[in-house]
């Protein structure tokens, strides 16, 4: 078999060398691909968002499979120009990913299904978010509506901090906004196969999104994670599946816009055991993938086939899993934009990876053919144990080994702690 993979992000560094284990794959391409991932696939300069393009390559190249986690391309309608062609891709339609990539459209789909999430507003226009914003109850998380937008979102605990906040968004966007509020307790993200009817679960995870120890901070595109997710037992998940993933598989599949894929939920469960859906997710992130490909104990390619041609329930009863845990940390040069200093050479890494996983993100090699750090999230070091405890321990002792200037990670990953993150 052929296999395509569109993109040139780490998730598809991390899918490309998990597929190259897979002995009934012939070749893996990858659109755009990038150095890194040439190691696992041939990479090919084609624009991964002209479709009509990708679409003609798939057929010349005889692509038995197409894969995608990249939002971008799941959003520009990618899957919508395959299906049209016959081609089998694992990823779902532009029309079903609507629920993640308009955080406004998720939140009214919520509404409507009866999917409880925090209580929030959309906001049009800047003078009626002040307005709400001077009767809110805070703290309120302030998020862009479109999920691909460089703007995270943010926690404001005062009325002149949201005010402040809001005039930055539509200062820089000048888009809608969403307005919820702040919900404590501790956090997860519940993951599914799914072939638009039938879901199995995946994977459970904790996320590491505050930039500081314990919480504090900005909110970033993600710093560390684990898995299994410690608050989440198979009883929570048989809930999440029956009370969030069903109603919205349902829904989407009654307007006739079934998803296909990977979906997600972000879910925050309180001290009460009230559980609230923050957000869906189309794909899962770096982290995440890492995660669930470190897990997986079942062949992907027989997921996402059967997923695809809608027998997900027919050929399994369940997803395996390992009976192990990983915890992740993504280690940072945080004032790399703020310094005059040159890419810092990274030492360590070889002595590391005789215990750990480490993936490369924003490094790249000198003349010397030494590892520099190239940006702000340079490598994802993650570890597996029999036990959340032993992961993390084995961890945080060979990041001890990594050195460079100005190393930064998070040092609370798998420390239980009551926060909400967006």
């Amino acid at each position: 078999m052929q296999v395509l993979i569109i993109g040139s992000g780490t998730r598809e560094y991390i899918l490309a060398r998990y597929l190259s284990k897979n002995t009934d794959i012939e070749t893996i391409y990858a659109i755009p691909g990038n150095d890194r991932i040439s190691e696992f696939a041939q990479c090919y300069e084609v624009n991964k968002l002209n479709s009509d393009d990708v679409v003609c390559f798939a057929q010349e190249h005889d692509i038995g499979l197409t894969i995608t986690f990249d939002e971008e391309v799941i959003a520009s309608g990618m899957v919508n120009k395959f299906n049209e062609a016959a081609l089998s891709i694992f990823a779902p339609t532009k029309e079903a990913t609507r629920i993640a990539v308009s955080k406004a459209v998720g939140k009214k789909f919520m509404y409507k299904t009866k999917i409880r999430t925090p209580k929030f507003a959309v906001i049009d226009k800047e003078s009626t978010g002040v307005e709400y914003l001077k009767n809110a109850n805070y703290p309120v998380v302030i998020k862009s509506d479109n999920m691909l937008s460089v703007e995270r979102p943010v926690v404001c605990r005062s009325f002149p901090q949201a005010k402040r906040i809001l005039e930055l968004k539509y200062l820089v966007e000048n888009c809608k906004v969403v307005i919820e509020d702040f919900i404590e307790g501790k956090c997860s993200t519940v993951y599914f196969a799914t072939d638009g009817y039938n879901a199995l679960p995946l994977l459970s995870s904790v996320p590491y999104k505050y930039s500081l120890e314990g919480g504090g901070g900005l909110i970033t595109s993600g710093l560390g994670a684990y898995a299994p997710a410690q608050n989440i037992d198979s009883e929570k998940i048989i809930e999440i599946q029956q009370s969030i993933i069903y109603p919205a598989l349902r829904e989407m599949a009654k307007n006739d816009n079934p998803f296909i894929g990977i979906i997600g939920a972000e879910v925050i469960i309180t001290p009460y055991d009230e559980m609230f859906t923050l957000d869906f997710k189309i794909s899962p992130d770096a982290l995440d993938a890492n995660l669930i490909f470190t897990l997986l104990d079942e062949d992907f390619i027989r997921i996402a086939n059967a997923a695809i041609v809608g027998s997900l329930a027919d050929d399994y009863d369940e997803i395996r899993m390992k009976d192990s845990s990983v915890v992740s940390a993504v280690l940072c040069s945080p004032n790399y934009w703020k310094t005059n200093i040159k890419n810092s050479v990274i030492s360590g890494i070889e002595e590391a990876q005789d215990e750990v996983d480490v993936i490369f993100d924003e490094v790249c090699r000198n003349k010397y053919l030494e590892y520099e750090t190239c940006g702000v999230n340079n490598l994802i070091v993650s570890a597996e144990s029999s036990t959340i405890g032993g992961a993390r321990k084995k961890l945080y002792e060979n990041i001890e080994k990594i050195d460079y200037f100005d190393k930064k990670y998070l040092k609370d990953i798998a420390q239980m702690r009551t926060v909400q993150w967006v």
